[in-house]
């Protein structure tokens, strides 16, 4: 009877133990990475210690920075294109009056063609108000058909009535940026009244790669700057750990 009660006894304290130690390993497990770098750091030299401190702070600064130096520039480029197109657009609405007046839609797409063709847009269409295509254009460049495909099935178009929902943004004026291309919409005026909706796709590829060269010129800053920031740091420990 002693026995068995000892191995009971025995048994409680071993389960009770196990709880801390499983927490233990799994603290050991996610703050793995954490611990092993404090050591490294500890570890290190005084003047290793000055020097990644300089170091890691100059990144950090430089990076923050830059970061905020993108975000501000990516804005005021989103802003620029967007009155650039928006003022394609409103040409394009102003030479389309007197077609609309005509019911000209031959001449509507001459305009579309004249006033847009030879730049970013890969597509552009003139719609009455009900939503039907009064003229349409698109470009016939290679490289821009998948692109044209992807806007003909974001904005689906009943090709036998040639009209399109009227929940469809293409009968929503402003400006919408999407993953490739940028849309703007804007009313046609006859006589002080609207008469039509204009509507502009304008391909956003020279857009991203302007971005992304921007982006790799940041990062060759950020990274060329350590070279001279270590040097720096160097500098600063012979100074703060020489004699005094």
């Amino acid at each position: 009877a002693f026995d068995e009660e000892h191995r009971r006894c025995s048994t409680r304290g071993r389960n009770s133990d196990q709880l801390p130690i499983a927490e233990a390993r799994d603290y050991r497990s996610h703050g793995g990475a954490m611990i092993t770098i404090s050591q490294w750091f500890i570890d290190l030299s005084l003047k290793r210690k000055l020097i990644t401190i300089g170091v890691a702070s100059t990144l950090i600064v430089l990076g923050t920075a830059a970061s905020i130096l993108a975000a501000v520039q990516l804005d005021t480029k989103k802003a620029s294109l967007t009155a650039s197109v928006n003022s394609l657009v409103r040409l394009v609405a102003l030479n389309s009056d007197a077609a609309l007046i005509f019911n000209d839609s031959a001449t509507a797409q001459q305009i579309l063609r004249t006033l847009v063709e030879g730049t970013h847009v890969s597509a552009a269409t003139i719609l009455t108000l009900s939503g039907e295509t009064f003229a349409h254009w698109h470009s016939s460049e290679p490289k821009e058909q998948q692109l044209i495909a992807r806007i003909r099935s974001t904005h689906p178009t009943d090709q036998a009535q040639g009209s399109v929902a009227h929940s469809d943004p293409l009968l929503q004026t402003g400006h919408w940026f999407h993953d490739d291309w940028l849309d703007v919409t804007q009313l046609v005026y006859v006589n002080n009244e609207p008469a039509a909706f204009v509507n502009v796709q304008y391909n956003l590829a020279d857009f991203h790669a302007d971005n992304q060269r921007d982006f790799w010129l940041m990062l060759a800053v950020v990274i060329g700057s350590l070279p001279l920031n270590y040097l720096l740091s160097l500098q600063l420990q012979k100074t703060i750990s020489g004699p005094v």
